[in-house]
């Protein structure tokens, strides 16, 4: 057994076996394992500051801040920070949502008339007026409302198993935002007797190279989180600030909506744009103001590219942006939103083995060297080349 165990393919294709059953398990647990994941990052992002904490020492004594203290000193700043952030921007945000409400009543009396012809115009058909018309135009054709009966009731049975799905997912999505703060606690309470247990199980000979791999994860992932909260509370005060300029309706909320969306990529930029189109065109339908919106969107991401995110983030991941949306689609796809969030940082940290796996792989004999390679063949001679030659050789 164990020299078999000693063949470099048997141990690759455990590896890959343990790796594909971890994986797999990961998924059917998911939803369970959200809280854990949740818990995790928190506290991943808070441990630095808890460590501060604890290198103090007490006032008048020659002893340290006990951890636990350092817990719940850091729950409480981030409880306080939180309460101080939503009685400056509440407000704000009321007042804004209240003024929408109001300007519907006008968008619908003024600007939905106007709109509307448009759009008839725009797509070649004519749209009901009220809910009368849209009821006479399905009774006068009777086959369009069977028809329409038909594709309604082959659904249902879908509707309903995602009507039900969603109702379980809300309710775990709660869950999880009851029990992420009391696992973040126990967390950053014993997190560094967690890391000293896990690395009691790595073998000896592979600690060195594990480690430092571990630590350029770490340095990747802790730069990549900072960085990029910081770049989001940029971009939303770019984005309020040009969208208010504007006079656009919820302007606060548009804005941060879009900057903060910058976690997932193109995503705000998305959201936000559609939004402020939006809302721009009830409020003021002429081409300055809507030209006014795409020209914020446009210098707020020229701004983002060439100047906020490599001053404040740098290279960090390394990531070709086509690298960027595929882990993204594919996060969405396994894991939801919550792999739509971690799909980058998750690429990033595994990008750190693949180097490491394509090393290995470029000096495996099956790859060979560059002395083993058949010698290429030259070049195709340009047409006229080879009679050229032939002449010059007779010359000489």
């Amino acid at each position: 057994m164990r020299r078999a165990l000693e063949n470099p393919w048997l141990r690759a294709a455990l590896a890959l076996g343990g790796a594909l059953a971890l994986g797999a398990f990961v998924y059917q647990t998911r939803a369970i394992l959200a809280p854990f994941f949740l818990a995790f990052i928190i506290a991943y992002v808070l441990d630095p500051v808890v460590d501060r904490l604890e290198r103090l020492r007490v006032p008048f004594t020659a002893y340290h801040l006990p951890r636990a203290l350092g817990v719940s000193l850091v729950f409480l700043g981030a409880v306080a920070a939180s309460a101080i952030v939503i009685l400056l921007v509440l407000p704000t945000i009321i007042h804004q949502v209240s003024d929408l409400a109001d300007r519907m009543a006008r968008y619908r009396a003024t600007e939905l008339p106007l709109l509307i012809p448009r759009l008839e115009k725009a797509l070649g058909v004519q749209l009901p007026r009220s809910s009368q018309q849209l009821f006479d135009q399905l009774v006068a054709n009777t086959e369009t409302l069977k028809d329409l009966s038909n594709r309604l009731m082959q659904p249902a049975g879908h509707l309903l198993q995602r009507t039900v799905t969603s109702i379980v997912d809300a309710f775990l999505g709660a869950l999880t935002l009851v029990m992420a703060p009391i696992l973040t606690f126990y967390l950053l309470k014993d997190i560094d007797k967690i890391r000293v247990a896990a690395a009691g199980f790595v073998p000896y000979r592979y600690r060195p190279w594990l480690f430092s791999r571990l630590r350029a994860v770490d340095l990747i992932l802790s730069t990549f989180i900072r960085g990029q909260m910081t770049v989001c509370l940029v971009l939303g005060t770019l984005y309020s600030s040009g969208l208010a300029i504007l006079g656009l309706p919820l302007w606060l909320v548009v804005g941060f909506l879009s900057g903060f969306g910058n976690v997932v990529p193109y995503l705000g930029t998305i959201i936000g744009l559609s939004l402020s189109l939006l809302l721009m065109l009830l409020e003021h339908p002429d081409a300055y103001h809507l030209a006014g919106v795409l020209l914020v969107f446009a210098v707020v991401q020229g701004l983002e590219g060439t100047v906020v995110t490599p001053k404040i983030v740098g290279d960090t991941l390394g990531l070709h942006p086509v690298v960027v949306m595929l882990a993204v689609l594919m996060g969405g796809e396994l894991f939801g939103f919550v792999g739509v969030l971690l799909a980058v940082p998750a690429t990033a940290a595994g990008s750190v083995f693949w180097r490491d796996l394509v090393a290995r792989y470029r000096a495996s004999v099956f790859f060979g060297r560059e002395q083993e390679a058949p010698p290429e063949a030259p070049p195709p001679a340009a047409p006229g080349a080879a009679a050229a030659t032939i002449e010059r050789e007779q010359l000489t």
